[in-house]
């Protein structure tokens, strides 16, 4: 008998990805925003909170952009900028 389980189908195909497919991306909210001057030049602290379920570190080396949230944004300020 030449019977297979899932799990021996799963490992000769193509490793199955372990976020959901139809996961929300993950977008991290910014807090208050609290100008100063460090320098001659102008900083702008940033406290992060996101809408994920586990703690997930923030790479310097990530590409993030500053955008606005839209306004359809649940529980959120349409003035809410955002970090995707």
């Amino acid at each position: 008998q030449n019977l297979q389980t899932e799990d021996s189908v799963h490992q000769e195909t193509e490793p199955v990805p372990e976020v959901h497919p139809n996961a929300e991306p993950s977008i991290m909210f910014l807090g208050h925003l609290l100008p100063k001057k460090t320098g001659g030049k102008a900083l702008m602290p940033v406290k992060l909170t996101q809408n994920l379920f586990c703690d997930t570190l923030l790479d310097t080396s990530s590409d993030f952009s500053l955008i606005r949230s839209p306004d359809n944004t649940r529980a959120h300020d349409s003035d809410t900028p955002c970090l995707h």
